[in-house]
């Protein structure tokens, strides 16, 4: 028996095979392929999403997407997953936004990616929609995770701190549309551990950053903490009325726009 002579050059062609037909093998990807060349075909995937060559994606990539996960998966950006799904025949760009099935992918994490690290849920085609009741509770699942970004779907402050509760080692979170909800209606990350808090509000949503790690090189901070940095839009007083129930603020920026 001959020896094979290129072995890499043979790897790679296995590779694009299963990736040009990734939706033909649905549970046999789980079963048959080991947790790392199920992670390399799933990065593969995710990458052709982002350098926009989305014409070599097989239509149902989709289908094959929960098989894909392992231990081995680190960072998921729900937007390449989107797209995944929006290549079904039957959703069109205008709707599978708003179709996407992300509670279900969310528990498709929870159960299949146990050592996910990284979360980024760009939800841009359902502008404005807030997290649903079973989306938070996937998320709260997530037991490693410790970094999440939230854009594009609203998130309540009771859920928000309820996800932060379960989900204990979180070191960096952004939140970029923040509602405020029950009778208080304040901000109040005081006592989950987390050292770096900026808000942002006024005439936009209100954002939050929360952060464990002082040591980024962009802030020039005293003290160890924890530092509350409130950044301001106003238009009016009315817009600054959020100061009130931020009482352990360290740092106060506030940006006034002139229309004339």
């Amino acid at each position: 028996m001959s020896a094979i002579q290129n072995p890499k050059s043979l790897m790679e062609t296995t590779f694009k095979i299963i990736i040009d037909n990734v939706d033909r093998y649905g549970e046999n990807l789980e079963t048959k392929l080991a947790p790392q060349p199920r992670q390399m075909v799933l990065e593969e995937l995710l990458k052709r999403f982002h350098q926009a060559d989305r014409v070599n994606i097989a239509d149902k990539a989709w289908l094959a997407f929960p098989s894909l996960l392992s231990h081995k998966t680190k960072f998921i950006d729900t937007r390449a997953l989107q797209f995944l799904f929006g290549r079904k025949k039957n959703v069109t760009n205008q709707r599978f936004g708003s179709e996407f099935p992300l509670s279900e992918y969310l528990q498709h994490f929870a159960m299949r990616a146990p050592n996910l690290q990284e979360l980024k849920i760009d939800h841009v085609h359902r502008r404005k929609g807030l997290l649903g009741r079973e989306e938070i509770t996937s998320l709260s699942h997530l037991q490693n995770l410790s970094r999440l970004f939230i854009i594009h779907s609203i998130v309540l402050h009771s859920e928000l701190k309820e996800i932060v509760k379960h989900c204990r080692g979180l070191q960096d979170i952004e939140v970029v549309e923040l509602e405020l909800d029950g009778e208080e209606k304040k901000i109040d990350f005081f006592d989950d551990g987390f050292l770096y808090h900026e808000i942002r509000f006024g005439t936009l949503d209100i954002s939050i950053k929360l952060d464990k790690d002082l040591s980024k090189p962009e802030r020039h901070l005293e003290g160890p903490g924890p530092h509350y940095h409130l950044v301001s839009h106003p238009m009016s007083v009315e817009n600054l009325e959020l100061l009130e129930t931020q009482p352990h603020a360290t740092e106060l920026t506030v940006k006034i726009f002139s229309l004339a």
